[in-house]
């Protein structure tokens, strides 16, 4: 089942194509050219490690390690371009101006910060941190699309695991019925 994801731009979209709904094992790339493969995503241990390859050289771009009881770790390249951070210091809490909603805010570069919020018309929005009324577009964030991928997959991964838990609870708190005929 294939899945899209439009991240900037309203006017020209840049929409990302899932091939498969599942993030642990799923190749991305734009809609409007789906062979040509921009990163692979592979997970060995699923809900431990996961890999993002670079679709062209196919070496790691990132992996993340979910961990229980220490953080999260995020680590971009390999070799000596590595660079490894944990993920609540690299995708911070961020509350936002009405304090009713919180979102994680991500520095991209000096002056442009984002932040993703759960949203009910988009699910995950990705809005500038000074204008939080309207999800941004602007062809800067090309350059970043890595970090924005990245950053789209940890939350929708925790969104996917509190659904599921949710569910579960509901489930347990249903009482027993039986049904005789």
């Amino acid at each position: 089942m294939d899945s899209q994801i439009t991240l900037v731009d309203l006017e020209n979209p840049v929409s990302l194509l899932f091939s498969s709904s599942s993030l642990d094992n799923t190749d991305i790339s734009f809609s409007n050219d789906p062979r040509r493969i921009l990163y692979t995503i592979r997970s060995l241990e699923p809900g431990a490690v996961l890999h993002v390859y670079n679709g062209s050289t196919s070496s790691i771009a990132a992996t993340l390690k979910e961990r229980v009881l220490l953080p999260d770790t995020i680590t971009f390249g390999e070799g000596a371009f590595r660079s490894k951070v944990k993920v609540d210091r690299w995708l911070k809490k961020e509350i936002a101006r009405d304090n009713n909603s919180f979102g994680r805010s991500l520095d991209l570069e000096a002056g442009l910060t984002v932040c993703w919020k759960a949203s009910r018309q988009y699910r995950l929005a990705l809005y500038d941190t000074r204008n939080h009324d309207r999800p941004i577009a602007h062809e800067a964030l090309s350059s970043h699309l890595l970090e924005i991928l990245v950053s789209f997959l940890i939350l929708e991964r925790k969104l996917r695991e509190h659904e599921r838990e949710s569910s579960v609870l509901m489930a347990m708190a249903r009482p027993a019925s039986i049904s005789t005929w």
